[in-house]
């Protein structure tokens, strides 16, 4: 089994991008903090999304914003040119929810990109109120 919830903090603007076949994707990273004062540490973790997941997430999300991705671990391994071989570990992206209140991708959104951003009740789970929890 292969399968990864985490919550973050995405840690630059998400950019959409275009494979060569034109399908949609996105490369982006959240910073993940765990443990309390003095012992709490932050992880960086690199995510991809694909197709309508990859626009939801440029579209909705912006450097800063809170967001739970579900998916799974994708390891690559490769040698670079002093011939090291290296890995890496990655979050290939099957799903993100929200987690902050519609008017703070609002705000937020507006305030990175200047572009009017209308999310609906569909698009945020919790509608105009906070998160219930």
């Amino acid at each position: 089994m292969n399968s990864i919830n985490i919550l973050g903090r995405l840690t630059k603007q998400p950019e959409l991008k275009t494979s060569q076949s034109g399908k949609y994707y996105s490369n982006f990273s959240i910073a993940v903090n765990t443990g309390w004062g003095d012992n709490r540490e932050t992880s960086f973790f690199n995510c991809m999304a694909f197709g309508k997941t990859a626009e939801t997430v440029v579209q909705y999300f912006s450097k800063g914003h809170r967001i739970l991705i579900d998916g799974s671990l994708k390891q690559d391994s490769w040698t670079d040119k002093e011939g090291n071989k290296k890995t890496s570990v990655s979050i290939i992206v099957n799903r993100v929810d929200f987690i902050e209140p519609k008017n703070k991708y609002e705000q937020v959104k507006d305030e990175f990109t200047g572009a009017d951003v209308v999310l609906t009740a569909e698009g945020n789970p919790f509608g105009d109120d906070d998160i219930p929890f």
